[in-house]
């Protein structure tokens, strides 16, 4: 996945569902926004997953600003680095 985080205290997340506690995802960036150019992220997914969720979350907006994310790409691979989905 390659995404611009543009605001400090926003963060992204992983999450199994989207009812999940944020503290049951895991943080693929954030809090901390020191770079506002594309990023590309590289996480592995659980051999049995069937589905996931990226949440972009910011709760300091008082302090911050409304927050500002832009998704470029997903690109999903298997285990071999070959695409899933052809």
């Amino acid at each position: 996945m390659t995404i611009t985080q543009k605001t400090f205290g926003s963060r992204v997340l992983l999450c199994p569902d989207i009812t999940s506690d944020r503290n049951a995802c895991h943080e693929l960036a954030g809090p901390r926004v020191l770079d506002v150019s594309p990023k590309k992220m590289t996480f592995p997914l659980d051999v049995g997953a069937s589905r996931f969720f990226i949440v972009l979350y910011h709760d300091k907006s008082v302090e911050f600003g409304p927050a500002s994310f832009e998704i470029h790409s997903i690109d999903i691979r298997n285990p071999e680095d070959g695409p899933l989905c052809a």
